[in-house]
């Protein structure tokens, strides 16, 4: 997923610029590609994004930033990059053994940040990206939280790591997940868009809930409005925008 660099979220650790090779290039859905790069480990918390920069002879490497979808305990960084624009569509051009570079890591969008007992993740699309990185981590873990998650898509196709997630709710009550297809007629489940009443239905926790939203503009806008509506606090309210590159 590629986030937007001028957020307000700040970084909490400066890892200088350092070269890294790509170990694997794979298509995971129709117009998203998992990246794997070799390099020195990277110090980071779930959720957090990196900086690359990929070398092209003869023009200067433009700065690109992703979310990391692999967990803290894992030596491979994985990136996850949807087709999204001039760049990111190129992206499955990249090669194994390729040079890129990463600077990073950046943001505070983690729950090891904003930690409570009860966590609500609510994405659109591939802003999924930074809470498979967090639910990989906690998964590692054992669940230790009560997590739910509300995720976006237009239809089957779009839905990136669906057998993984999936399986994170099979196998762990406290990990409860509401897809949202809006585009699918013929879907079994929710359908449309992300509404106050399936956030009411599906967020039934404590007071004590944390609350994270990743998608594209428009869906935060009018996620966050809803949670306002609510009255949920906004100290309890965590955001993290993507952005075409």
């Amino acid at each position: 997923m590629s986030v937007d660099p001028e957020r307000k979220n700040v970084r909490t650790q400066r890892k200088r610029r350092e070269p890294y090779k790509v170990r694997t290039v794979k298509q995971v859905t129709h117009d998203t590609w998992r990246i794997e790069l070799d390099g020195s480990p990277i110090v980071f918390e779930p959720g957090q994004y990196v900086v690359m920069r990929v070398s092209s002879e003869g023009e200067k490497p433009e700065p690109h930033p992703f979310s990391i979808s692999s967990s803290p305990s894992t030596p491979i960084i994985e990136l996850t990059v949807k087709e999204v624009g001039d760049f990111t569509a190129a992206i499955g051009n990249l090669k194994p053994g390729d040079d890129v570079t990463l600077d990073g890591p950046f943001g505070k969008f983690s729950y090891v940040f904003h930690d409570a007992d009860n966590l609500v993740f609510i994405a659109g699309g591939i802003g999924v990206t930074p809470f498979i990185s967090m639910l990989r981590d906690l998964f590692e873990k054992g669940f230790p939280r009560n997590v739910a998650l509300i995720w976006g898509n237009k239809a089957e196709r779009d839905i990136t790591f669906r057998e993984e997630i999936e399986g994170f709710a099979a196998n762990h009550a406290q990990f409860k997940l509401t897809h949202v297809l809006s585009e699918q007629d013929d879907w079994e489940g929710e359908k449309g868009y992300i509404r106050v009443g399936l956030l009411k239905q599906a967020l039934a926790f404590e007071p004590d809930t944390q609350y994270f939203v990743c998608g594209p503009p428009r869906m935060n806008d009018l996620v966050l409005a809803m949670l306002n509506d609510m009255d949920i606090p906004e100290d309890r309210v965590h955001t993290e925008r993507f952005t075409r590159r």
